[in-house]
């Protein structure tokens, strides 16, 4: 299921604001379902801060996610004769 008309690509696409010392992350992403989306959203949200931060030296001050599309696991069908 896409969200928003957006095609169901799972390429995460990330844009960085640098200002001074501090960046700003957009985040595109997709997830599976039923995966939580929060739970989703906070380990990208913190794994981005720590490697920008450790890649960098910068702080990120924010790290806005949007959440494109939700892929369903496929699961093995059963046929009914």
């Amino acid at each position: 299921m896409a969200v928003g008309g957006e095609t169901p690509d799972r390429s995460a696409k990330v844009t960085a604001t640098v200002t001074a010392d501090t960046a700003t992350l957009a985040v595109r992403l997709s997830t599976g379902y039923p995966q939580s989306v929060r739970a989703t959203t906070e380990a990208t949200r913190n794994h981005l801060v720590r490697r920008v931060e450790e890649l960098t030296g910068l702080t990120v001050e924010r790290v806005d996610i949007t959440v494109t599309a939700l892929h369903a696991e496929t699961a093995e069908t059963r046929r009914v004769l």
